[in-house]
């Protein structure tokens, strides 16, 4: 999935080269976006281009940023049914993202600007618990083992930013809010996950990307 995906955005990197309008190709690993109340940085690649002086789309692959895990994945303990879990939980995220832009100013290809984005993301989450009871004795629940579950949500939003010009180096600075549809049909990873492990419908991004245009 992940190498269909890049091979998108090359095959667009090439049919950009031999196109007339305004064209760039961006980086980050500063993306910030929340899928769940945890929330994480994430890594992407993808293309801009500036059909008319005033507007702006985008494509780009995004995966999760692991800068800080050790494998291990994120340690946590709640109260379930009798039992305190201490669980651990690890995250994969890929998917794609389309940007459309209209910038406020009259300068062109530059400035601050207005948006939507549109996109997927497969998430895929495991998590391994260790159950004791609060009471003393009985055995281990049912429900005591490690489990995975890859769920789709859409994010849909609108967004704000400031964007340099795509003439030798370029820069974008953003802020998004928006919702992910399907998160409220996700399938339940666990009954006893904190809820800061649970997909959200809201959704906020933020970040710094990177790039270089002609």
């Amino acid at each position: 999935m992940i190498h269909l995906h890049l091979g998108f955005l090359l095959a667009a990197c090439f049919v950009s080269i031999n196109g007339a309008a305004q064209w760039g190709i961006r980086a980050s690993v500063a993306h910030f976006e929340q899928q769940t109340a945890r929330s994480g940085f994430n890594w992407t690649l993808g293309v801009d281009h500036d059909p008319t002086d005033r507007t702006s789309i985008g494509l780009e692959y995004i995966g999760h940023l692991n800068l800080f895990d050790d494998g291990s994945g994120q340690q946590e303990t709640s109260n379930y049914a009798g039992y305190l879990v201490d669980y651990s939980l690890t995250r994969k995220v890929s998917g794609l993202q389309y940007r459309s832009l209209y910038f406020l100013s009259n300068g062109g290809h530059s400035g601050v600007y207005l948006g939507t984005y549109l996109g997927f993301r497969t998430i895929t989450q495991e998590v391994v618990p260790f159950a004791f009871s609060v009471y003393g004795g009985g055995g281990s629940p049912s429900w005591e083992r490690r489990t995975t579950v890859t769920n789709t949500v859409f994010p849909l939003g609108l967004r704000l930013g400031a964007r340099s010009e795509m003439d030798g180096w370029y820069h974008d600075i953003y802020l998004a809010i928006g919702t992910q549809l399907g998160a409220g049909n996700a399938d339940e990873l666990a009954p006893y996950l904190l809820d800061k492990d649970r997909l959200k419908g809201f959704s906020i991004q933020a970040g710094y990307a990177f790039g270089v245009g002609w």
